[in-house]
């Protein structure tokens, strides 16, 4: 059985040579020095063999080439060629569109009022464009997200990270629906948004914060997100459900007269 030292120490030969792990897992070991994880098994009568991998920087460890083992036996348990469905997903993948392509016909073909299109629109160019546009939906990560709304809410513009976070999964969700894979489809509202509780340097009145309110815009004709336009808690104003009210002690909401401001204006 292999380990990882004994990987270290494996010498390249004139020829390729194996080296046997367990449960079918081998190294092969190229003249350069290459070390790669390979399988070999049968299905429907044919003989396959499946890379997983390259050892090194850059590859797979051998504890996850082992993962990968035993995923590929329980393909071929299921009458499932692991190399062909490999080749699938690779294949996919190359011939996938990126966020930016996927974009677009989203804001082309979403229905929504022109005002929010306009807005969308902004917001992508600002925000996501110089960030996901050349990214393939698959290496796009709930952590890209959470970092790039994260950074969005240090600077000071909390409406403008829950406009880029709505406007993420409705393109992914787009997406999804018309067969592109994506392993970000199910992301959860609150995984893309920062922490409610979340103490931020220089402003401890965040750390009481609602950010898990503006979560879906108010059915306003403007479509306005609530947005804090003070910087003390017990004076905070929001729009709900249309009218303007300010946050209790208690967490509740009264009245308030006075004037909230357009999420579009951070």
């Amino acid at each position: 059985m292999l380990t990882d030292t004994k990987l270290r120490n494996l010498k390249p030969r004139d020829k390729l040579y194996k080296v046997n792990d367990r449960e079918g897992l081998y190294v092969a070991l190229t003249p350069a020095g290459s070390i790669s994880f390979r399988y070999n098994y049968s299905i429907n009568g044919r003989q396959e063999t499946i890379t997983f991998g390259r050892d090194g920087v850059g590859g797979i460890t051998l504890a996850e080439a082992r993962e990968q083992l035993g995923d590929a036996k329980k393909m071929v348990a299921a009458g499932k060629s692991p190399a062909k469905e490999k080749a699938r997903d690779k294949a996919r993948i190359k011939d996938a569109e990126t966020f930016g392509a996927w974009a677009e016909k989203w804001l082309r073909g979403y229905q929504m009022a022109d005002s929010t299109r306009d807005m969308r629109l902004l917001v992508y160019e600002r925000e996501l464009e110089p960030k996901f546009s050349n990214q393939k939906l698959v290496e796009i990560t709930h952590e890209d997200l959470r970092a790039l709304t994260d950074a969005i809410v240090e600077r000071g513009a909390p409406a403008t990270a829950v406009h880029v976070r709505e406007i993420v999964l409705q393109v992914f969700r787009w997406a999804v629906k018309r067969g592109q894979q994506s392993g970000m489809a199910t992301v959860s509202p609150s995984t893309a948004l920062p922490s409610s509780r979340r103490k931020q340097s220089g402003r401890p009145w965040m750390a009481n914060w609602p950010l898990r309110l503006p979560i879906r815009p108010w059915r306003s004709a403007a479509r306005r997100y609530c947005k804090i336009i003070s910087a003390r808690p017990e004076s905070q104003v929001f729009l709900v459900s249309g009218k303007c009210r300010t946050r209790g002690s208690g967490g509740g909401y009264a009245a308030k007269a006075g004037t909230c401001t357009d999420a579009r204006a951070d």
